[in-house]
Order: structure tokens, then C-alpha cells, then sequence
């Protein structure tokens, strides 16, 4: 090592290329970036040790594109050839490896990086960010207000009863027909009573009884009578 410091130190006496402090090669100017909006020219040696890790590199070629009729070529990188190791993040101070070989060094883990660019698009966009704050303030009313439906004792339901409750809950006003026609779409429960829950929920006459009579059970637990039974109310 402290031959590697002093040949490094004659090299740069003379004004000649660094030397690699992991081969002790001397580094010279390679054509492409290590990772997007790196600083170049990068300096490497020959045997193509990062110059931030010492882990192996290889020229990612990439093929040209065609945009607007014309042949454009794409950018080409330094990748390294094995996985990058675990590393901490100076944000949040979690253990993360990087996703892509393409960018091996980012400054820190995706969440944190995620955030950081969703505070600067809403710091540069603040009329869309009021618009979208209004979107998620009504799509979490419409969840919460979902969620109050609910008995307490939902849990101890039995699942045939959640399914046609989350059923009835979706709609304000559904009948039993259509309540039949969208448990049969769903696929989820099959029907006992008949051979499609359409046609057992059909009526009293041509459809089951004891199918319309446990379905009106969950509709008095839920508060959500027939379409009949609500126009009767009203």
C-alpha cells in the first residue's frame, strides 16, 4: 500500500495519470459514465476496477433508437459484473442494495429517494399538488366512510355472509336480482340452493326461498332492505 501512495505521488510530481489503488495499474480516461449524471471522462484501469468500490466493470452497449425517422444512439454505461453488497442508507440508516447494476452507487435507498422526489414535484407543481391533495382527501373520505358500514361483530361473520354483505355494501340500493347477477360474475361463492345464485334469487315463486330469506337475514344486519321493501319506506 505504501508503495501504491508513493508511485501515486511520483505520478502526480510529474503530471502523469493517476494509479489505481486497488491493481496499482494506471488509470486512464474510459469513454463512458459509470451511472447517469456522473462527471466525465471516467478514469480506469485496465482491468476496469471501479473506481468508487474496486468491483469489476463491463460496457453496457446499448442498440440505437428511431425517433422522428432519425437513428439515434442511446447512452452506454459502466455496469458491474457481480451484485453490489448491503449498505446502509444515509437517510433513513436502512440496509438496501442497489436494484440495478446500471446505477451501483446511489446516494441512498429507493424509498428515501422516491420521497425526496415527490417533495420536489410538489414543490414545483403547486397548483396540480392542491388538485391532487382534494383527490386523495375524497378518495380517503370514500374509504373511511366504506369502512363505518361494518357491524362490530364483523369479524365472527361467516364467509358465504361477508361475501354477499361486501356485496351489498358496494351499492346503496341493489335487489336481489342484481345482487344474484354480481355473485355469479365474481365467482367467489357458489350458490347452494340452485344452480346460479340469479336464479334462486330470482322471486319467490321460481327462485329458493331459503336463499331469499338468508340473504334478507344479512340485509337486516346490515341495514340494506331489497329495492322493494325500499320503496315501500319511502
Amino acid at each position: 500500500m505504501a508503495e501504491l501512495q508513493a508511485n501515486s505521488s511520483i505520478n502526480s510530481s510529474q503530471g502523469s495519470l493517476p494509479i489505481c489503488i486497488y491493481c496499482g495499474r494506471v488509470r486512464k480516461p474510459a469513454p463512458y459514465r459509470i451511472r447517469h449524471g456522473a462527471p466525465g471522462p471516467v478514469l480506469l484501469c485496465e482491468n476496469r476496477c471501479c473506481p468508487e468500490c474496486g468491483g469489476k466493470l463491463e460496457a453496457r452497449l446499448h442498440p440505437a433508437t428511431v425517433r422522428n425517422g432519425k437513428r439515434v444512439m442511446r447512452a452506454s454505461y459502466w455496469t458491474h459484473l457481480e451484485p453490489m453488497p448491503l449498505r446502509n442508507c444515509p437517510k433513513c440508516n436502512n440496509p438496501y442494495r442497489p436494484a440495478y447494476k446500471r446505477f451501483p452507487h446511489p446516494e441512498m435507498c429507493t424509498r428515501c429517494y422516491a420521497l425526496q422526489r415527490d417533495r420536489k414535484w410538489k414543490a414545483a407543481h403547486p397548483e396540480q399538488r392542491k388538485e391532487y391533495d382534494k383527490r386523495s382527501a375524497k378518495r380517503r373520505t370514500a374509504r373511511v366512510r366504506f369502512a363505518k358500514q361494518f357491524p362490530p361483530d364483523w369479524d365472527d361473520w361467516a364467509l358465504d355472509s361477508k361475501i354477499i354483505g361486501i356485496e351489498l355494501l358496494r351499492q346503496e340500493h341493489i335487489s336481489n336480482p342484481d345482487l344474484g347477477e354480481r355473485l355469479d360474475s365474481s365467482r367467489l361463492l357458489k350458490c347452494p340452493y340452485a344452480d346460479t345464485w340469479e336464479r334462486a334469487l330470482c322471486g319467490p315463486k321460481r327462485g329458493s326461498k331459503r336463499a331469499i330469506n338468508f340473504v334478507g337475514e344479512i340485509r337486516k344486519r346490515l341495514g340494506k332492505p331489497a329495492r322493494k321493501d325500499f320503496i315501500r319506506s319511502i
